[in-house]
């Protein structure tokens, strides 16, 4: 597919919206199989995914067919203990999508939308949130964004190393759910 979008740039944006409907339909949340089974299923493969959901996240973070200035529709997908280190998610929509225990240590996250994702657990090391929707996030809470000298309760400490080094754009509207101001930016439509 990143070698079509090469020799066609044209359809580059066809093709990236191809792979984001093959990651939704194979990794839908909630799933239309008993979680044991899927996760029988993830246990057998590296990365948290299935080697075919984790091809299609390889070639749709490293960006090739994806246009300037446009995201990727993943809302409503199983993520759950998805590794995703370092990969440019910047204007990709996970909203409403469960990620938890999820390592996104070192992603780029700016501008994405996380409205309403599953975020218990994941792993924010060095994220950045710059712009990111957080609207109604689940598992994100004012403890566990609290940075290190902050005046309040600080939070457990494998919470704070899990949010150590996340950037989060200060100008815009407050989060209600974690006190911290995000750049107001509308959820992606995709179907929702």
């Amino acid at each position: 597919m990143e070698q079509i979008a090469g020799a066609a740039p044209h359809h580059r944006g066809h093709i990236a919206a191809l792979l984001a409907s093959f990651v939704r339909q194979q990794a839908p949340w909630p799933p239309s199989r008993p979680l044991d089974e899927i996760d029988a299923e993830r246990a057998a493969h590296t990365g948290g995914l299935r080697d075919d959901v984790g091809g299609a996240m390889g070639a749709l973070t490293r960006r090739s067919m994806i246009l300037p200035g446009t995201g990727i529709e993943l809302e409503k997908i199983d993520f759950r203990g998805a590794h995703l280190h370092e990969k440019n998610l910047s204007r990709f929509c996970f909203a409403d999508a469960n990620l938890e225990g999820a390592t996104l240590t070192k992603c780029d996250l700016s501008h994405s939308t996380l409205a309403h994702a599953n975020l218990k657990g994941a792993d924010l090391t060095g994220a950045d949130l710059t712009g990111a929707d957080l609207t109604g996030v689940i598992g994100l809470d004012r403890g566990q964004a609290a940075e290190p000298g902050q005046a309040g309760p600080q939070p457990p400490i494998a919470y704070r190393r899990k949010l150590r080094g996340v950037v989060f754009d200060r100008p815009g509207v407050t989060c209600p759910l974690v006190g911290l101001r995000v750049c107001s930016r509308p959820s992606c439509s995709g179907g929702r």
